[in-house]
């Protein structure tokens, strides 16, 4: 089983937005597992550590169809995640 992703989010942190740390009232930790290879998943990478790993957009949005299809608002929750060369333009994902 990959290890869980790394990935923290302090609401009272510096430069947090602040409709961001309106959602949460803690700490938030990522609740998705770490790419094999790093300490993150594929969604707390950035563009340039994706690339390194040989992961590209079509994978990304790959798993992104997966996390919308699990139950449950918490696994949904994607916060800081890094997705500015990702396109979901013509795609339909189906929330469960």
């Amino acid at each position: 089983m990959a290890s869980r992703c790394t990935f923290r989010l302090d609401p009272q942190a510096a430069g947090v937005a602040a409709d961001v740390a309106a959602e949460i009232d803690e700490e938030w930790r990522c609740p998705h597992d770490a790419h094999p290879e790093a300490d993150r998943c594929v969604f707390h990478l950035s563009s340039d550590a994706r690339d390194g790993l040989g992961v590209d957009a079509d994978a990304v949005a790959e798993r992104l169809r997966t996390v919308a299809g699990e139950r449950g608002k918490d696994a949904k929750c994607l916060l800081g995640a890094s997705l500015d060369d990702l396109s979901i333009r013509h795609e339909i994902v189906e929330a469960a």
